[in-house]
């Protein structure tokens, strides 16, 4: 199995499902460095490194999770909205770039 992304119609991430941790394994580690366990977990996780290895910002993503031996494939777009462009200038919190 392969998934790839795609942002605003240029391809950004292109890997194996094996370069992805087992959810037992993840459950594993979060046990060990964070004592957490149990109903009620709650675990959110990174991604792939991107093709060129850096963070990408687009407004339209698609991604695809596809099984070839079988012929299968989970698609999913979507578009993302820039809330800060709907906010008036008066209101909005500014925004920096450089931890100053």
């Amino acid at each position: 199995c392969s998934l790839g992304s795609d942002v605003d119609g240029q391809p950004y991430q292109r890997t194996s499902v094996a370069a992805f941790l087992p959810p037992a394994a993840i459950l594993d580690i979060v046990a060990d460095r964070a004592g957490a366990t149990g109903p009620g977990l709650v675990v959110f996780c990174g991604t792939i490194v991107s093709l060129t290895g850096q963070l990408r910002f687009g407004e339209r993503w698609s991604c695809r999770l596809a099984d070839p031996a079988l012929g299968r494939e989970l698609t999913v777009d979507y578009r993302v909205v820039d809330l800060m462009a709907q906010i008036r200038e008066p209101y909005r919190v500014p925004v920096t770039g450089g931890g100053g």
